[in-house]
């Protein structure tokens, strides 16, 4: 490993050792211990992505503020991790408080209800442990909240998100955009989470989308995993909670750039040929009125 790499993997692991999670009991309970794992796909425990995106979580829960992940691809169980580490806060949090508890979780895929109840807690499904309610619009008027545990409500789509959120009171709100390239409710429920100062996490597995230059100008962090970690799948899984880092240093060391400067008659009349088709995809983008059209431009 040279030494700008070695550089880079030092400075990530003392990033990752300031959340004070990182040396927080209960999170080391639960992650260090491999508490949790999942059943989405074949049985395994989480990985060491996960870990960085609890950790991320609850930085975001413990300081009250607002992130966007922007997922290393679109592994089915990695929102019901997130989901899982925010619901066990949200009960340590909360514990005898006469406080918000419940975390509100915004939508478009119907299957995290099941992708949750096959996310166990030393062995045991965590629909044993936390109520899942289910909402196709918003909330009706009148929820009752639970008396002791948190409860995640789903809502789906929704037409006022706003008037949902003012019903549920929540105690962390979770957005998940998945592969979208734009969600026309996130803008409410980001500018209702920063008025209400509600911890919010959302997460994107498109990295083209419009979401992440909304977060970027509107001074919301951004944490996206390098593209390079969609390669191999086998070794993705086999990351170690226990040092996560040391996939920066396994896969950069393999990346090289080479330029390649065109050169000849014809490099005028090619890059006119890009130049126009750019203009054009900018123009057809502009034009897109659905999610059909959406992935077509994309």
């Amino acid at each position: 490993m040279d030494h700008e790499l070695e550089l880079l993997v030092s400075n990530l692991r003392s990033g990752l050792s300031s959340f004070s999670c990182w040396s927080d009991e209960a999170f080391g309970k639960l992650w260090n211990r491999n508490r949790l794992s999942t059943q989405i796909g074949i049985k395994e425990d989480m990985d060491g992505f996960d870990k960085v995106n609890a950790a991320l979580l609850w930085s975001v829960i413990e300081n009250r503020r607002r992130l966007l992940v922007g997922m290393p691809e679109g592994l089915q169980h990695r929102p019901s991790a997130l989901l899982a580490t925010g619901l066990i806060k949200a009960f340590l949090d909360t514990q005898g408080k006469p406080c918000a508890r419940d975390v509100v979780y915004f939508g478009s895929r119907l299957g995290i209800r099941e992708d949750l109840s096959l996310v166990t807690l030393n062995r045991e499904s965590l629909r044993e442990f936390f109520t899942v309610t289910f909402s196709r619009r918003d909330m009706a008027a009148g929820v009752t909240l639970p008396d002791k545990l948190p409860r995640l409500i789903c809502i789906y789509s929704p037409i006022d998100p706003a008037s949902s959120l003012r019903q549920t009171n929540p105690f962390l709100i979770a957005v998940d955009c998945s592969d979208q390239s734009d969600v026309p409710w996130l803008p409410e429920i980001l500018k209702y989470a920063a008025s209400k100062s509600i911890p919010m996490i959302a997460w994107s597995s498109n990295p083209l989308s419009e979401i992440h230059s909304y977060f970027n100008s509107h001074d919301v962090p951004v944490f996206s995993w390098p593209a390079h970690f969609l390669h191999d799948h086998k070794e993705r899984r086999a990351i170690s909670k226990d040092d996560p880092v040391r996939v920066f240093g396994h896969n950069i060391r393999e990346i090289q750039l080479l330029p390649c400067e065109l050169t000849g008659e014809d490099v005028d009349t090619y890059s006119d040929l890009l130049s126009q088709a750019q203009h054009a995809l900018s123009h057809a983008r502009s034009m897109s009125n659905g999610q059909v059209s959406r992935d077509a431009v994309l």
